[in-house]
C-alpha cells in the first residue's frame, strides 16, 4: 500500500531468513572483534519477523470504531510525511 501511495514500482528484493541471519551473525562477530557495538542484533531480526495480527473485535463490541481504514491511514501518513 505504501509503495502504491508514493508511486514506487520497484520490486522488493527478499533475502532468505537463514541467509540474512547468517550474514547478521557474521557482521556481529566482526563488529565485536573491532570493539564496535552492532546496530542490529539477531534477536531484533527475530522479533521483526514475527507475524503480528491484532483483532479489534472486542473493542468494537463496546462501540469503538476506527476513524480511518488501513488504506486511508496509509494515505494520510504518507501525505503528512
Amino acid at each position: 500500500m505504501i509503495k502504491k501511495e508514493i508511486g514506487v514500482e520497484k520490486k522488493i528484493k527478499h533475502v532468505p531468513v537463514i541467509l540474512g541471519s547468517l550474514m547478521l551473525s557474521l557482521k556481529s562477530i566482526a563488529d565485536k572483534t573491532k570493539g564496535k557495538k552492532s546496530v542490529i542484533s539477531p534477536e531484533y531480526i527475530k522479533r521483526l519477523l514475527k507475524n503480528r495480527n491484532y483483532s479489534i473485535v472486542k473493542i468494537q463490541k463496546i462501540g469503538w470504531k476506527p476513524k480511518y481504514s488501513t488504506e486511508e491511514a496509509v494515505k494520510e501518513t504518507v501525505k503528512e510525511l
